[in-house]
């Protein structure tokens, strides 16, 4: 038997297609210790602002879900976070 299993930008729905998500992850400032780890493990996705020297998100057109929660899952001040909708 052939089973055929929807992609992740599919639902399971016959002739209905979800859009791709592409979230962007934030950064709480009070909880951010400013160690640049973020920077470190993923500088494409988090910088820091020269002016302000507060650390964020850059723009990009796809957020790697998989490497930011690592990032989410290595910061010491817990202050990545995704979107609550």
């Amino acid at each position: 038997m052939n089973v055929a299993q929807a992609s992740p930008t599919e639902s399971t729905s016959p002739g209905k297609r979800k859009e791709p998500m592409n979230k962007v992850p934030v950064i709480g400032r009070s909880e951010c210790t400013d160690c640049e780890s973020c920077i470190s493990l993923l500088p494409d996705i988090f910088k820091k602002n020269e002016e302000t020297g507060c650390i964020e998100v850059a723009e990009a057109s796809d957020y790697p879900e998989d490497e930011i929660q690592h990032v989410m899952s290595m910061c010491p001040g817990d202050c990545i976070a995704w979107p609550q909708p």
